[in-house]
């Protein structure tokens, strides 16, 4: 009986602690989410959405470092710590009308929550805007990309030292290139 009665608080730990930030979004993510799909109401529906907290990368990067050839993926996993994706198909693949005119809006609305624009592009229909955290102590914390086409919306959320993981990445193309 005692040892049932200890088994049930680790198992509610180790419970918690694997699945934190795993599955749902954040707040923040959600408030982008929603205030997309509002300005496009029923053309829109949830394909995928998810959340990876740094539990998930780390036995992510575990299974990852057993393969050979995996030490750049594995520095590149240990630089985010988390990760949100959102996947929102659209149901009457009609072309982004006034896309570009909401993205300038979203960019206001992102600016005051501490989001800076780095990227926007519209070519054929599809829209991109990747945006980085404006923090002036601890730059480039967070990114986050938004793709939007005929097709389907797509947002992406990366937490983490997101200057490492630029670095790895142009480190590999042997680009010479380095953040302070």
């Amino acid at each position: 009986m005692k040892a049932k009665l200890i088994m049930i608080p680790i198992i509610l730990f180790l419970s918690s602690a694997l699945l934190t930030g795993c599955f749902g979004v954040d707040r923040e993510f959600c408030l982008v989410r929603d205030s997309i799909l509002s300005q496009f109401a029923n053309r829109l529906y949830t394909d995928l959405e998810f959340s990876i907290g740094s539990v998930g990368l780390s036995l992510a990067g575990s299974m990852v470092s057993l393969a050979d050839d995996t030490e750049e993926v594995t520095e590149m996993l240990s630089a985010i710590s988390g990760v949100q994706v959102g996947i929102y198909k659209n149901k009457n693949r009609e072309r982004t009308k006034g896309g570009f005119a909401y993205l300038k809006k979203l960019d206001g609305k992102l600016r005051k929550s501490g989001w800076k624009n780095i990227i926007k592009n519209i070519d054929s229909g599809e829209i991109t805007g990747v945006y980085i955290k404006d923090d002036n102590f601890n730059p480039l914390t967070a990114m986050f990309v938004i793709n939007f086409d005929k097709n389907e919306l797509v947002l992406v959320k990366l937490e983490g030292e997101i200057d490492k993981l630029i670095e790895y990445s142009l480190a590999n193309r042997k680009l010479d290139v380095v953040f302070n």
